[in-house]
């Protein structure tokens, strides 16, 4: 069963019994490739007050590179 939805102004249609996550890649992508830019995640260590570290995910945006 197809379909049709808005999202940001434009007109798509998507099949009802596709994979939510695929779906969520998909419309991903299609972002990066409209914006040229995409999500970088970067750890970071942190040292800690008892002698061990943390590691925290800073997040970003950047250039989009697409694989391949």
């Amino acid at each position: 069963m197809v379909k049709g939805k808005t999202i940001f102004g434009k007109n798509t249609t998507k099949e009802t019994s596709q994979n939510p996550e695929q779906s969520f890649l998909e419309a991903y992508q299609q972002l990066c490739e409209q914006h040229r830019r995409q999500i970088i995640i970067i750890p970071v260590w942190i040292a800690r007050d008892d002698g061990t570290f943390s590691m925290r995910l800073n997040r970003m945006v950047g250039l989009y590179q697409p694989e391949g």
